[in-house]
């Protein structure tokens, strides 16, 4: 199998110095991911996958791709965007910002600044291949008690740059001889929070203080300055932050909940914008155009032209107890300590509705076979069934005396529910179509840990009392078939076609039953796959307290409270793969209140877990087999693509920009680049099992956002007749072609009939 990689996480939290705008592009950490927002076209992506601590600090260096990031355990971490690990330098005091810098003398390998408490640092990379070193071009001391709070690059890409701290702005040049240099310019009464260069005049630095006091300065060659210019912004008395544009010609403040706008030709305001509270960074893209909100719990991007919003990300302040994802993967549901139930689109990971008639923490969610709702189980004794196309809750079902419920389940017919209660440790059994409570199920002496149902009318339940029950609702007694276990029960999964169960039980042990039989068929003892060295096998923490099987039942997965989600092979009772979750999250607080419950969407093959740091999407890394070596450097494989389409080698052009990693924007480059008239007779000649799955891959994505539908489709219909001569074919990318022309057809629907009055009017012209 393949290794499973983290795709993204929804609900993250972040540091406001971990997200950079840049070319109109947002990119910020999730998770073990580097997700990126295309303000251009309003989509997410995810650049890279690092499965790494969480990131203080982050920048983008998009002329070669490069990512650097500073960690919480004090590591500066370079990446190129295929993922590869550059470099790695550990710091022992606390770093707090990363930089990229120009390199000086118009070097193309950037320099990286490092700032520190009492001082900051700038390393030279060498080189772009894994292994690189570093080494340190400039080190400087910073005033006990001076807070940097802005940073300045110079336009002219000669290395120059400004820092903007307490009372002053410290202009670091690199002289004639290669050495960094600094002037002080001094004046400000209280601290600077945004300082640039201006665009039109080298030689001339802005600088706005937190008292809207603004000052620019005229540096010559022989480092004299001069104050040129200084003003008062009007009707500003506190700067919560600032920014100016590339050019210097644009300020943006954030003064009590507001941004405001200004021309830094004459400083009159171009625009504003009510923003409310949680907003800690405003930053400008190159044009202008666009403004990014950078807050802990809030990300958004303004497009100031056209006063319109393209991104609202707010992150919930409590972490999911639970969720749920959708058959199709687009949809993600979850359940948090405040009661509230929030659904997620998991391609924008924005939330797109919240409802909030729970009163107590949420305890498990689950989506209707229908997929058209949900419902939901909390400790204020209370499950709702809600509608997700209406937005509304529609049902509520109660037992008699109140019940903290823990786990909720409903039959594939949708007419039964069934919710076990931590109390007193029965099942409730309810008429979905009424709401009545129909039966109790009393049996387990102890806390219910896992409720599904197997057939409609079979309930499989797990508890502490060491027992698994299968209750039969169709007969009168309510007949039970008792699993009698070794220890407490943790977790327990129904295979898609009813006829086994897994059973997770303390002592890290899974057990298989039949459950036509109720015989035992294998036992797996997964200790030695956690590597948790010499720890009790009471710890629960050491347990899998989650598990669930793959659509296909050939695969079982496993999850931890301390991060590791492990897949089995059901038929060999072997590890095929092991998924360490980022380990930020991997702390007390996050061991002692997430449940690390399972999810898996059937169409999209994709898995979800819960953690106190969002709730983690990944997949199965099926497309990453390489058709070179990976010893390429990134750069020679740029070439050779550009290479292949110069010499109308098509094939080989699209074998190298798939090579270059999983972002799919050069393979679709590279696929727009080929003449139109040739383009079908160019694809009729490629030749290779993995390349015809990328290329179906690359096409999955084009049928949803292509506007030549047309040709997409005969693109697709060419690669399947060289494809399946060749090789088995991956019935999972068809599957999703399909839900993708499924929702254009019906987006042209909703179209045509919007517009019918339209159309029969042009039509009659």
């Amino acid at each position: 199998m393949s290794p499973l990689r983290i795709t993204g996480t929804i609900n993250a939290p972040r540091s406001t110095d971990a997200v950079v705008f840049t070319n109109k592009k947002v990119f910020y950490p999730a998770g073990g991911t580097l997700s990126c927002f295309d303000a251009r076209t309003s989509t997410h992506t995810t650049v890279l996958s690092t499965s790494s601590s969480t990131y203080k600090s982050i920048d983008i260096y998009e002329k070669a791709n490069v990512f650097a990031a500073i960690d919480t355990e004090q590591n500066l971490l370079v990446y190129n965007f295929s993922g590869q690990l550059l470099c790695r330098k550990k710091f022992s005091p606390t770093a707090l910002l990363v930089k990229f810098i120009d390199g000086d003398g118009g070097n193309a390998i950037p320099n990286i600044l490092v700032l520190f408490k009492n001082e900051f640092m700038i390393w030279r990379l060498n080189g772009y291949l894994p292994g690189a070193s570093l080494s340190v071009v400039f080190k400087s001391k910073l005033q006990d008690g001076l807070v940097v709070k802005s940073i300045a690059k110079h336009v002219t890409q000669r290395g120059d740059f400004v820092l903007g701290d307490a009372l002053m702005c410290r202009l670091y040049f690199v002289s004639t001889c290669g050495e960094y240099n600094s002037v002080i310019l001094d004046g400000h009464k209280s601290n600077v929070v945004a300082v640039s260069f201006r665009e039109t005049d080298e030689s001339r630095i802005i600088s706005v203080s937190c008292t809207g006091y603004v000052i620019e300065w005229s540096v010559k060659d022989d480092c004299e300055n001069r104050v040129i210019c200084k003003l008062q912004l009007a009707n500003i008395s506190k700067i919560s932050c600032a920014s100016f544009n590339k050019s210097g010609s644009q300020l943006a403040i954030l003064s009590m909940g507001n941004v405001h706008i200004y021309s830094t030709k004459d400083f009159t305001i171009l625009d504003s914008h009510i923003v409310g509270e949680n907003i800690k960074r405003v930053e400008f893209d190159e044009t202008g155009e666009y403004l990014a909100l950078i807050g802990d719990r809030r990300l958004a991007v303004i497009d100031s032209l056209k006063q319109s919003v393209l991104l609202n990300m707010e992150t919930d302040t409590s972490s999911a107890n639970c969720a749920a994802l959708s058959d199709d993967g687009s949809v993600l549901v979850t359940g948090a300590e405040t009661g509230q139930v929030k659904i997620w689109d998991v391609r924008s990971f924005t939330c797109t509705a919240t409802f909030n008639d729970h009163t107590r923490p949420v305890s498990c969610v689950e989506f209707l076979s229908s997929q058209n709702g949900l419902i939901s189980a909390s400790h204020d004794g209370t499950i709702r069934a809600y509608d997700v196309l209406r937005y509304r809750n529609f049902r509520i079902f109660t037992a008699v005396f109140e019940n903290r419920f823990n786990s909720v389940a409903v039959d594939d017919s949708g007419e039964l529910v069934c919710a076990s209660a931590t109390d007193s440790c029965q099942i409730f059994l309810w008429s979905f179509k009424t709401g009545h409570l129909l039966e109790t199920l009393a049996g387990h002496g102890a806390y219910i840990s896992d409720l599904y149902f197997c057939t409609d009318s079979l309930i499989v339940s797990g508890s502490w009392d060491k027992t698994v029950r299968l209750w039969d609702v169709e007969k009168s007694n309510n007949a039970t078939h008792v699993l009698q276990h070794e220890a407490d029960v943790l977790a327990v999964s129904v295979r898609d076609d009813k006829k086994q169960i897994a059973v997770s039980v303390m002592g890290q042990k899974l057990f298989f039953w039949a459950v036509d039989v109720q015989q035992l068929s294998g036992t797996i003892e997964y200790g030695r796959d956690l590597k948790v060295g010499k720890r009790s096998l009471r710890n629960i923490d050491d347990n899998f307290v989650s598990i669930r099987y793959n659509d296909s039942g050939s695969l079982l997965f496993g999850s931890t409270l301390t991060g590791i989600v492990c897949v089995y092979d059901c038929q060999g009772l072997a590890l095929l793969t092991r998924l360490d979750l980022p380990t930020y999250v991997l702390c007390s607080q996050a061991v002692s209140t997430c449940s690390r419950k399972l999810a898996y969407s059937k169409l999209a093959d994709i898995w979800s877990v819960t953690s106190d740091s969002g709730v983690h999407i990944f997949k199965s890394d099926s497309h990453s087999e390489k058709f070179v070596s990976e010893s390429l450097d990134e750069e020679t494989q740029l070439s050779n693509v550009l290479s292949a389409l110069r010499q109308q080698n098509y094939e080989e052009a699209l074998k190298q920009a798939f090579d270059l990693g999983h972002n799919l924007s050069i393979p679709r480059a590279v696929l727009h680049s080929i003449p139109s008239n040739q383009n079908l007779l160019r694809l009729r000649g490629i030749s290779g099992p993995h390349l015809c799955q990328h290329l179906l891959q690359l096409c999955v994505d084009l049928v949803a956002n292509s506007s030549h539908l047309e040709h997409v489709l005969e693109i697709i219909l060419n690669v399947l007749n060289t494809f399946i001569p060749n090789s088995t074919l991956d019935v999972l990318l068809l599957k999703k072609i399909l839900q993708s022309l499924g929702k254009t057809q019906l987006n042209l629907g909703y179209t045509a009939q919007n517009n019918l009055s339209t159309i029969t009017f042009i039509c009659s012209v």
